[in-house]
């Protein structure tokens, strides 16, 4: 583990001190509404039949709750718990939870259980205190962490012989609670070391040591089943990952999905706020977990005052509500994203600030550990750096390096699609269907300036945007998929690729051409303005050369159909603007202009759409389409129109985005010269 710089003051500020409230969860326990109808009763000049209620315990916890001014309340009856009210349970709140909560079956813990299994799953960090009579409390621990983990799934064995083969089959070995932590913490090399008990057991049987690694997790299995886990657990290839206590801790405790949970013994005069503080340092959490609970802690203690500085200036809260109103992205949602991307760069500014001084104290140590450059080759030194990083982040030895600087590459450059239209760095992917099936994959990188894929009606009725309208023209670069992205990483600095993650695997994509330098660039056409659906889809025109049969059918390199010379060549895209100016057709534009959210994007240009055109127009296109299929048949390779579907996959960052938006723009802008090479 990395020497970081923890203490208990700082563990306590970050996790105990900003509780308000505590919620005791105890069947023994009186509630407020239980003393109140007793002394009601009581009143009223009635009998009270006394009520064993552990009056003793729940002070103890009442006093020590008010020391730090927490709120308190307690639920005696467990089945009222709705599930409402543990959703309601914030990272500000303590849970002291009893182990056995059924009053009709004193050793039950599943309801426990169940509650902890409820509070793992919350979208928010929990802290709960398990404050139980039952003995021993690593046994508590045990068992709750074997149903955090839940069961395995055992791999298939090597082959033994028929006198090994018996022995595994009635091998009960006596495992002691080491044996089992250490399988709950998968310290498989305790288990498999040659001194442990049972490698000992297996080599006096001359079972091959490359069998151990299948047989101690089997039998260890077996015993988990049999004594912790319930008759219907299904057991998983890869079981829940359990953080617990380790052998010589004076302190029970265990961490698993959003729920931190320490195990203290009633009746034993300890403090349960001492023994969280231990158990917490004992942790060690990871040091991006400590600095986002600190972020959170930030924002909560700093909440009404960074409200008051977004509504202190009425005038520019107007301006902001005026700006989300009229904004020219065509989406509420995504003008009101846009809006409050902006009003939180103050308070990122202030939490950044904050969380960076926290952060230094963490791991200011680990840095001074590590030392200088020194005399370490550059190679060294970023290995040496990256080790230190693994262990930082809980990563282990056994991360791949390679996916690790994948990941960071694709955090510095993407993020994933999120938008209402494409826009400049929007990458896209050409969806494959009955006609492009057996094609290779096609991938596209948006690099028209932002200002032209506004989704608005384009000003100037003599402009070409204008005439398109409402297809917009888009300049997009090809971009090249790379089989390994392990080649991409060791040109990573050079910026001609870009980094994704697509269906969960790591990706690279070839930006610029390596051999000219340049990116590959074409212009495309988008139908309703670039605006994409709800499945992040648009429809989109590419001008590609075809090849034209005797019969006068047309096809293209990535069509296996044919269709009508007429209907694809290029003239009657180019003219269908002109001849059929945009309509309320009920799935693109509607009266006032503006795309509508519910279009099918499926803007169809073909000869049937021109022959509802204008009758002066129809002889006008005719005459052009004509033209254009006699240029065509002479040249047996005509200029024609495909339409196909790309699907938005991710965004560039600006800074990227607008690097290759630049590079587009000197590519195009480029000068010749005139300069002889000798010979």
């Amino acid at each position: 583990m990395p020497t970081l710089g923890y203490d208990s003051k700082m563990i306590w500020n970050t996790y105990v001190a900003p509780l308000k409230s505590a919620l005791m969860i105890d069947d023994k326990f009186p509630t407020y509404e239980d003393m109140l109808e007793q002394q009601q009763l009581r009143d009223a000049g009635k009998n009270v039949e006394p009520i064993s209620y552990d009056y003793d315990n729940l002070a103890t916890l009442l006093a020590e709750c008010r020391k730090l001014h927490l709120l308190c309340d307690v639920i005696r009856r467990v089945d009222d718990l709705a599930e409402a009210q543990l959703d309601h349970l914030g990272k500000s709140d303590l849970v002291v939870l009893d182990y056995h909560l059924d009053p009709l079956a004193d050793a039950n813990p599943e309801k426990a259980i169940a509650i902890l299994q409820r509070l793992a799953r919350t979208p928010h960090a929990n802290l709960v205190v398990v404050y139980t009579l039952e003995t021993p409390l690593d046994r508590v621990r045990r068992t709750v962490a074997c149903r955090f983990r839940g069961a395995t799934q055992m791999q298939q064995r090597p082959t033994l012989n028929q006198n090994q083969e018996e022995f595994v089959q009635m091998w009960l070995p006596d495992l002691s609670s080491s044996d089992i932590d250490a399988y709950l913490r998968r310290d498989y090399r305790t288990l498999l070391d040659q001194g442990s008990t049972l490698a000992k057991e297996l080599s006096a049987q001359q079972i091959p040591r490359n069998a151990f690694q299948f047989l101690i997790p089997e039998v260890i299995e077996e015993h988990l089943r049999k004594n912790f886990l319930p008759a219907d657990a299904i057991p998983v290839a890869t079981p829940n990952l359990v953080e617990m206590n380790g052998p010589e801790s004076q302190h029970q405790w265990l961490s698993f999905g959003n729920v931190f949970v320490v195990f203290v013994a009633k009746n034993r005069n300890l403090s349960i706020f001492t023994e969280l503080e231990a158990a917490l340092l004992e942790w060690q959490p990871l040091p991006m977990k400590m600095m986002l609970a600190h972020i959170r802690n930030r924002f909560e203690k700093g909440g009404f005052q960074f409200e008051e500085e977004i509504l202190a200036d009425s005038q520019k809260l107007t301006g902001w509500f005026f700006h989300a109103l009229t904004g020219e992205d065509p989406e509420l949602h995504q003008r009101l994203k846009q809006l409050w991307a902006r009003l939180l760069d103050g308070l990122r500014g202030q939490l950044t600030e904050s969380v960076t001084e926290f952060g230094a104290k963490i791991l200011a140590p680990s840095i001074t550990n590590l030392g200088a450059k020194g005399h370490d080759s550059d190679k060294a030194w970023l290995q040496k750096c990256l080790r230190l990083a693994k262990q930082l982040a809980g990563g282990g030895r056994c991360s791949d390096d390679s996916r690790i600087l994948h990941a960071l590459n694709t955090f510095l450059c993407s993020e994933e699609y999120d938008g209402s239209h494409i826009r400049t760095g929007t990458v896209c992917k050409l969806i494959k269907d009955s006609i492009n099936e057996g094609t290779n994959e096609q991938w596209f990188l948006c690099a028209s300036p932002a200002c032209e894929m506004v989704p608005r009606p384009p000003t100037g009725s003599g402009a070409w945007t204008h005439d398109l309208d409402p297809l917009m023209a888009v300049t997009v670069l090809r971009l090249e998929p790379q089989k390994n992205f392990q080649t991409s990483l060791a040109n990573a600095s050079n910026g001609k690729h870009i980094f994704l993650i697509v269906d969960g695997e790591p990706r690279s994509f070839e930006v610029v051409d390596a051999k000219t330098g340049h990116p590959n660039s074409e212009v495309i056409f988008v139908a309703d303005r670039g605006l994409t659906n709800a499945q992040s889809i648009v429809e989109a025109y590419f001008i590609r050369r075809g090849a034209i049969s005797d019969a006068g059918t047309v096809s293209t390199p990535t069509t296996s159909t044919e269709t009508s010379a007429g209907a694809t060549a290029i003239i009657a895209c180019l003219t269908v603007a002109e001849a059929v100016p945009p309509q309320n057709t009920g799935n693109s534009i509607d009266p006032a202009g503006v795309p509508s959210k519910d279009s099918s994007l499926d803007p169809k240009i073909t000869e049937s759409s021109m022959i509802a055109a204008e009758p002066a127009k129809q002889s006008a296109i005719e005459s052009e389409i004509n033209n254009a299929i006699q240029i065509s048949k002479k040249s047996n390779q005509p200029i024609i129109i495909t339409t196909m579907k790309l699907k938005a996959i991710a965004q560039l960052r600006p800074s990227y985005a607008d690097r290759f938006l630049h590079q587009q723009g000197h590519n195009s802008s480029r000068i010749g010269v005139d300069f002889v090479n000798s010979f």
